[in-house]
């Protein structure tokens, strides 16, 4: 089962690990982050922050992509 969502301009689909450096990309940057409590300062503070939803099947979060890049989360 396909658990991705596709539009024509975008791509939803279930955090991976492999994801947490181009979220810190996006974490660092305060204008990007605005619906977010603080800047991120390091790779391992968003990993941090995303590996305990990464393993709990309740509390999914979804990469957006464009382009196969990520550009934020959901």
């Amino acid at each position: 089962m396909d658990a991705n969502l596709y539009t024509k301009r975008l791509m939803l689909e279930p955090l991976k690990l492999a994801d947490i450096p181009a979220v810190y990309e996006i974490a660092k940057d305060r204008q990007s982050i605005e619906d977010f409590q603080y800047v991120a300062n390091s790779i391992d503070e968003v990993r941090d922050w995303l590996e305990p939803s990464y393993h709990d099947p309740n509390n999914l979060i979804w990469v957006i992509r464009k382009q196969r890049k990520a550009i934020g989360l959901f």
